[in-house]
């Protein structure tokens, strides 16, 4: 049986993600997916996209971790074998929603893989 993420590797991920975040090297693997998404949240892609991955990030911890164990690996050509590392948090600026956000770190950049409303969630 196989435990990675450990606690302490996950919690040096989203400390590294949010360091990342902090120094603009941030993108998106696919920026329409996730614009759909921030309408269906209600924020503003435009203005707010960084405060609301940094308000993840932020209330993300180990416990919140909902990936693959091991994680899995991303199969998209452009972060092609990545480790791709998934949580749910509640968010109180989206009236508390439970929130999916599944990033990887890839060459020194925090790759923004899916920002949704957590599946588990709708009804």
């Amino acid at each position: 049986m196989n435990n990675r993420p450990t606690h302490k590797e996950l919690s040096k991920k989203l400390k590294k993600a949010t360091e990342l975040l902090s120094g603009g090297r941030v993108d998106i693997l696919e920026p329409d997916v996730i614009l759909a998404d921030s309408f269906k949240l209600g924020y503003s892609f435009k203005i707010e996209f960084n405060t609301i991955v940094g308000e993840i990030l932020n209330q993300a911890t180990p416990k919140n971790y909902a990936g693959a164990r091991p994680p899995q690996n991303s199969y998209e050509t452009k972060i092609q074998g990545a480790e791709l590392f998934a949580f749910v948090v509640s968010l109180p600026d989206l009236d508390n929603r439970s929130v999916y956000f599944k990033f990887s770190l890839y060459q020194d950049v925090l790759i923004v893989v899916s920002l949704h409303e957590d599946r588990a969630q709708e009804g």
